[in-house]
């Protein structure tokens, strides 16, 4: 079973195991196969903005509401990363 998936019209490359989308021209650079924009656009609109997490992912991603999800958990970990997680009020 082919465990590599390639978007020719995105010019991405999607590994199953690892849940990575790269872009082919650019090997480490990570994109969100929802939006289709790279990890680092995300989170420059997210130092831009500063949205709570729920907010964030409908806003930049749509991860959470029509998207498939597979990114939340690496994206997540990017905004704490980069000390921009904002945690959604309870």
């Amino acid at each position: 079973m082919n465990k590599r998936h390639v978007d020719k019209l995105c010019n991405t490359i999607y590994d199953v195991e690892t849940f990575m989308i790269t872009n082919k021209d650019k090997e480490n650079v990570m994109y969100c196969l929802c939006s289709n924009k790279s990890f680092d656009e995300i989170i420059e609109k997210q130092a831009n903005a500063r949205l709570p997490l729920n907010e964030f992912f409908q806003t930049f991603t749509s991860c959470t509401t029509t998207g498939c999800g597979s990114c939340v958990e690496l994206l997540t970990a990017e905004l704490a990363d980069n000390d921009l997680l904002i945690h959604n009020a309870e």
